[in-house]
């Protein structure tokens, strides 16, 4: 990956999509190491505000778990993504 750069962010805007009718969410993940990966000037560019996680709840039943999480980097960032697999923990229950 020739010209390309990586740097790690703390990223704390962690929400959910997806919400099963009926259901509450309750994240319990606070805070995510996020590694991405640019051009050195998107990099360098790049802020923590520009970077969310977002856990898709879709099919995720009543109790706790460990689900796999996406990376949204701002759409301003197009030479920019993120780099690995990320896990939220989340709690479900009846509302």
């Amino acid at each position: 990956f020739t010209g390309l750069t990586t740097k790690t962010f703390n990223v704390t805007n962690i929400s959910a999509v997806n919400v099963p009718a009926g259901l509450r969410q309750e994240i319990i993940t606070k805070a995510l190491s996020v590694t991405v990966r640019g051009t050195e000037a998107g990099i360098k560019a790049i802020k923590n505000e520009d970077l969310s996680v977002e856990v898709d709840l879709s099919e995720a039943q009543i109790g706790t778990a460990s689900m796999t999480a996406k990376v949204v980097v701002a759409e301003s960032f197009p030479d920019v993504g993120a780099v690995g697999t990320y896990q939220v923990s989340v709690k479900l229950r009846e509302q």
